[in-house]
């Protein structure tokens, strides 16, 4: 965990701490035992200067008896006074651009002309000690600065549109332009006398029942009006069908795709016994199971390679296809980037984390969360709606569909990702529908039909 000299040396200047030492370190673990906090600090260095860089205030923070209101109001005042011509405005997005680039390749020794401005600061290599060394360099230009800017905005063209929004005048005297007046109009607040307020209030007193009516009248024919809702893209991954193409061809010439469980994902022979009721047992081998689920480009999405590998197939595949059926719709990550955008995921059988791996030199679980699925889809295209994964069983995709619907038509979203995920990747998946009968006895399923005694499990991902 040590960092090299150049960053020992900006930490130990900018905030005067120093790497503590094992003695101490272990000194102070055990006076945290004893001092019956829940919280507890530890940092070593020059006191002084540590103790004023924790006292100092957050940029921006609100004085006591300020609301929010106030503050937006005084915002707006402000931005009032000043309008931008469109060619200052490209100024000031050419200087800003520039000067990011200029101190990004400093920093990451990185050729200016390969930094793109719609390229994450992820794929620079930038982490956290270059970012307080970036924003010591950018304070010492324009000011007091926020410290988790580079955390708030991906890119050097968010991080431009910030800094024109909120450093307007700084950067105006650094380029020679000036911005055109405006006069903001105050209007004045007019105190009501206590009894026209008294007689106000009986009023509305008076008309609640019927306002209320109204209310809720128009809401409900607003709820019951029908919206057509498109279907602009979609993608999706089945057995023996790697597109939805290939799936269509699948289904016109009646293919069946169910086959027993391959080597890779388990040794069925192990846990298979025709005799039902068996402990441990399964009395099925058969599945549709889809090709490559190992296979993934972490690089592409930002994940370091030794993270992906313990991430849930499941979370991993559906990141895919969400960028797939992006590109099916003709959009992409950067047209979609901050918007509301909702994702609605429906998952089942968690049971990656049962697997464990002794690689590392450790027994180290892979890891499932349903929550992580839809969120680092929403994280990786940065986007800004509802993100929700669901569990509702046979029905999850279906209700995916429902809640994504209801949430652009309630306004919550204005594009929606909807789908749903399905791997079989531990034999106690098969053991646990064993137990409950839910299995087909010969690998075929007969809904509804003569013989049918259970289905088959199959794995699919769709959006």
């Amino acid at each position: 965990m040590n960092v090299d000299e150049r960053k020992l040396k900006f930490i130990q200047e900018k905030i005067g701490m120093l790497p503590l030492e094992k003695e101490a370190g272990i000194a102070a673990f055990e006076k945290s035992l004893q001092v019956g906090e829940s919280q507890f600090l530890v940092i070593s260095g020059d006191g002084e200067k540590i103790s004023s860089e924790l006292a100092q205030n957050p940029e921006n923070q609100q004085e006591i008896g300020e609301t929010p209101v106030e503050r937006e109001e005084v915002s707006a005042e402000i931005e009032g006074h000043q309008e931008l011509t469109h060619s200052v405005q490209k100024k000031l997005i050419a200087y800003v651009e520039d000067y990011l680039k200029e101190i990004i390749g400093c920093e990451t020794q990185i050729p200016k002309d390969k930094i793109r401005v719609q390229e994450s600061f992820g794929n620079y290599g930038i982490e956290s000690v270059m970012i307080m060394d970036l924003t010591k360099k950018m304070e010492d230009k324009f000011g007091p600065l926020s410290k988790t800017l580079f955390f708030e905005y991906d890119t050097i063209k968010d991080l431009t549109n910030y800094l024109i929004k909120n450093k307007k005048n700084e950067l105006l005297k650094l380029i020679g332009e000036t911005v055109s007046s405006k006069p903001v109009e105050h209007k004045e607040k007019v105190k009501q006398p206590a009894s026209t307020i008294k007689k106000s209030m009986q009023i509305q007193e008076k008309s609640y029942h019927e306002m209320n009516y109204n209310l809720n009248k128009n809401t409900n024919k607003n709820l019951n009006k029908s919206e057509d809702i498109a279907i602009i893209g979609m993608a999706g991954r089945y057995p023996m069908a790697n597109d939805l193409d290939e799936f269509w061809e699948n289904l016109k010439q009646g293919k069946d795709c169910i086959t027993t469980v391959p080597e890779h994902r388990w040794d069925h022979s192990q846990y298979f016994d025709k005799e039902k009721g068996k402990p441990g047992k399964t009395y099925s081998k058969w599945g549709g199971f889809i090709d490559d689920i190992e296979m993934f480009d972490a690089l592409f999405f930002n994940i370091p390679p030794i993270e992906a590998e313990f991430l849930d197939p499941q979370e991993r595949l559906f990141l895919e296809t969400t960028w797939q059926a992006i590109e099916d719709a003709g959009y992409t990550r950067e047209t979609l980037k901050g918007k509301q955008v909702g994702v609605f995921v429906g998952a089942m059988y968690g049971l990656y984390q049962l697997l464990e791996s002794t690689e590392y030199g450790g027994i180290i679980p892979g890891r499932s969360s349903f929550a992580s699925i839809a969120n680092r889809v929403s994280y990786y295209f940065d986007f800004h709606g509802p993100s929700i994964s669901l569990d509702t069983m046979c029905s999850s995709s279906l209700i995916t569909i429902h809640l994504g619907c209801d949430s652009i038509r309630k306004g919550e979203s204005d594009v929606v990702v909807v789908g749903g995920v399905n791997l079989s990747l531990h034999p106690k998946k098969y053991i646990q529908l064993s137990q409950g009968n839910f299995l087909s006895t010969d690998g075929r399923c007969r809904s509804f039909g003569e013989g049918g005694d259970g289905y088959v499990p199959g794995e699919g991902w769709v959006r």
